[in-house]
C-alpha cells in the first residue's frame, strides 16, 4: 500500500492511501507487457506531471544511504524492477516502449512529487481562465476580496499585436525530432544549437553545454 500527503484547503498536510497489491520481483527481460499505461492521455490533460507514473503502478521509493545518513530516491517499475537513477528509467522506457517521458520522473530527494499548492483562503476563483484551450486547467484564485478579475479572451496561441513582428526564421524556431528523449546530443538539433551559441563564451565551445536526460547537469539559480 503507497502513501499520499496531500494538502487540504485550510493548508493542513493530510494523508491518504492508495490500494496497491505489493510487487514481488522476478526476475525476467523486461518489455511492453510489463506496462500499465491505461487513460494516459487523459492524465496528462489532469495531473501533476510527476505523480503520473505513481498513477500508471510506478512506485517513488525514498530511503536513507547508509554512508553519510543521506536520502536517496528509487523507482519501482509496474512489474517491480527498482531503478536507481534517469539513466535506468530511461533504458526501462526504451525497452518497455513505454509512452511516459523521462522528465516525469525525479531523483531529487527534496522534492515532494505529490505537493499541490492550496491556498488557505479562498474568496471567489476561476476554475480555469483557458476555458480548456489548455491541457491542464489554469485556475485564478482571490484570497484578499471578493473581486473577480476583468475578462481575458484567453489564446493558447501567439498572435502580434500591432506594430510587432514574430520572429518566424526556420533556423530560428527549429525544434529536435529526437524519439530517444534527446538521449544522443549529436543528433538532436536542440542541443546542437546550445552547443554552438557556447563558441561566443570566453572559455570556448562547450561540448556537453545544454541538457543531460531532459535536464541541466546542476541547478541554475537564474532559470
Amino acid at each position: 500500500m503507497s502513501t499520499l500527503t496531500i494538502t487540504s484547503q485550510s493548508g493542513q498536510r493530510e494523508t491518504c492511501k492508495i490500494q496497491r497489491q505489493k510487487i514481488i520481483y522476478v526476475p525476467h527481460t523486461c518489455c511492453p507487457e510489463c506496462l500499465k499505461e491505461e487513460n494516459l492521455e487523459k492524465l496528462h490533460k489532469s495531473e501533476n506531471p510527476l505523480w503520473i507514473p505513481i498513477l500508471t503502478g510506478w512506485e517513488r521509493q525514498i530511503a536513507k544511504h547508509r554512508a553519510g545518513n543521506r536520502r536517496i530516491v528509487f523507482y519501482q517499475g509496474p512489474c517491480g524492477r527498482r531503478l536507481r537513477n534517469i539513466v535506468e528509467v530511461h533504458r526501462y522506457l526504451m525497452e518497455t516502449k513505454s509512452k511516459l517521458m523521462v522528465d516525469l520522473f525525479c531523483f531529487d530527494s527534496y522534492v515532494n512529487t505529490s505537493a499541490e499548492f492550496v491556498p488557505s483562503v479562498i474568496n471567489c476563483q476561476i476554475k480555469d481562465i483557458t476555458q480548456g484551450k489548455e491541457p491542464i486547467p489554469v485556475p485564478c484564485i482571490n484570497s484578499i476580496n471578493r473581486e473577480y478579475p476583468p475578462y481575458v479572451e484567453y489564446s493558447s496561441t501567439r498572435f502580434p499585436a500591432k506594430g510587432v513582428n514574430l520572429n518566424l526564421d526556420e533556423e530560428f524556431l527549429c525544434g529536435c525530432d529526437c524519439d530517444d528523449n534527446c538521449q544522443d546530443r549529436n543528433k538532436c538539433q536542440c542541443q546542437q544549437l546550445t552547443v554552438a551559441a557556447t563558441e561566443a563564451l570566453p572559455t570556448g565551445r562547450l561540448p556537453n553545454a545544454g541538457y543531460y536526460y531532459k535536464r541541466l547537469h546542476e541547478p541554475l539559480i537564474t532559470g
